[in-house]
């Protein structure tokens, strides 16, 4: 059996595209897990960088809810204590001529979040 320069050239380039289309599929193969590495790399960067954000914004909700809760207590001691005294000057006749504006409790507590990575009674 002979082989002709044209059947050698033939089985020559089809070696080589198989051997060519292998080179692409790992190549393109070793793209594509170099990207998950990257995507997951980033994924553990923005997982830190979050959980860096939630303990002082966690620390704020709860000093948020202190604050509401200071304002509404010393609402209640004003309008309570001081108020009705200050209605007794008045009535008296030795008030200012600036009148007394209203306050209102703060009735809006802070959000409590639902989720339970961030549902600090649970942690």
């Amino acid at each position: 059996m002979s082989l002709d320069i044209s059947t050698l050239y033939l089985v020559a380039s089809l070696v080589a595209g198989m051997l060519g289309g292998l080179l692409l599929f790992f190549w393109r193969q070793e793209r594509i897990a170099e990207s998950a590495r990257e995507i997951a790399a980033a994924g553990r960067e923005l997982h830190k960088r979050v959980a860096t954000f939630l303990e002082p914004y966690a620390k704020l909700g709860r000093q948020l809810n202190s604050a509401v809760n200071a304002y509404n207590q010393s609402a209640g001691s004003l309008d309570a204590r001081v108020l009705p005294q200050l209605r007794r000057i008045e009535e008296a006749g030795a008030g200012s001529e600036r009148p007394l504006s209203p306050i209102a409790a703060v009735e809006t507590p802070a959000r409590r979040f639902t989720a339970p990575e961030l549902d600090e009674e649970a942690a």
